[in-house]
């Protein structure tokens, strides 16, 4: 983080230690302070510091935002608010209707963190998903929510007996998830790798957590595009912390806006999956409203990354 970032984050939260900031505006900032923050949404108590009318001036700023990552770290702040029946019902509708993978589990996420048992049969819906992030949230957020009722309980046992991801199943025990088999590289040559891939990327890791459901921490990844199909990567975790490093991949193979390849334990830093050598990932570039984004995931493993292109400048 910069000095004046950082100046403008010492302002704000001097504010909010001495009273709830007041007005809309006041709100934003404090708001825009937060989910540049390490882990922002790791203490609810630091959301709750807004005051009762944040849950309105948030959600009007997930409406007004089409970037898939600030909208997520939105819902995450609105899971502070979740005894509030509108929060709730904000966020059963964007589980119900948003197409973004990353949005429908952190809403999830955040209706299991009310603590509200009348959400059983909404979330109980979701274990039927296709995308298995979605289930594991789902099935997370029921543990939560539900944690001292006995049909909650039975439905997520019933689940886990039909559930073909076992990664579910040991994330919900606290396991690790076993390393996925490698994919096999691109072996033709007729496509080349597109130059969309090749910039500085920003954004965040988001891992299924029992305890929140998706846990998220911020990433850059800068990618250069070499020869026809080559491109290396060099990501680093929590870019703002002057303690992070900088962890090389190679071997990446891309055909047009998909890309193939192995991320090592240690640039997950997710322990005990930190101990394995490492783990495939597909990478593909999307388009949408704000540009250009980058997804990076894998269906066999528990974490997947969204990326947006640094603006030169930034």
């Amino acid at each position: 983080m910069s000095v004046k970032p950082f100046i403008a984050c010492l302002l704000i939260w001097s504010s909010l230690a001495g009273a709830a900031p007041r007005t809309e505006a006041e709100i934003r900032e404090a708001v825009q302070t937060i989910i540049i923050q390490r882990h922002p949404s790791d203490n609810f108590e630091i959301w709750r510091q807004l005051g009762p009318g944040a849950p309105e001036v948030i959600i009007r700023m997930y409406e007004q935002s089409s970037d898939s990552v600030e909208r997520a770290q939105l819902i995450g702040g609105l899971a502070a608010f979740g005894g509030d029946p509108g929060v709730v019902d904000f966020l059963k509708k964007q589980a119900s209707e948003s197409r973004e993978s990353v949005i429908k589990q952190k809403s999830l996420a955040a209706i299991g963190a009310s603590l509200d048992k009348g959400t059983v049969d909404f979330l109980a819906k979701f274990l039927n998903d296709a995308d298995p992030q979605v289930r594991f949230a789902a099935a997370a957020a029921l543990r939560k929510a539900g944690a001292d009722d006995t049909r909650s309980r039975e439905i997520l046992e019933a689940y886990l007996k039909t559930e073909k991801a076992p990664w579910i199943a040991g994330k919900l025990k606290g396991e690790a998830s076993p390393a996925p088999r490698r994919l096999q590289p691109v072996a033709s040559s007729e496509d080349r790798a597109s130059a969309d891939f090749a910039g500085v990327w920003k954004g965040v890791l988001l891992t299924p957590d029992p305890a929140r459901g998706l846990a998220s921490r911020p990433v850059e990844l800068r990618v250069n595009v070499r020869g026809v199909q080559e491109l290396t990567m060099t990501w680093v975790l929590d870019p703002g912390d002057p303690r992070a490093q900088a962890v090389e991949f190679k071997g990446w193979k891309a055909r047009g806006l998909r890309a193939e390849g192995m991320i090592p334990g240690k640039a997950l830093v997710l322990a005990p999956l930190a101990k394995s050598e490492s783990f495939s990932y597909t990478a593909e570039v999307e388009s949408d409203p704000q540009g250009l984004r980058l997804v990076v995931k894998s269906k066999d493993s528990a974490s997947f990354v969204v990326l947006r292109k640094k603006v030169v400048g930034e």
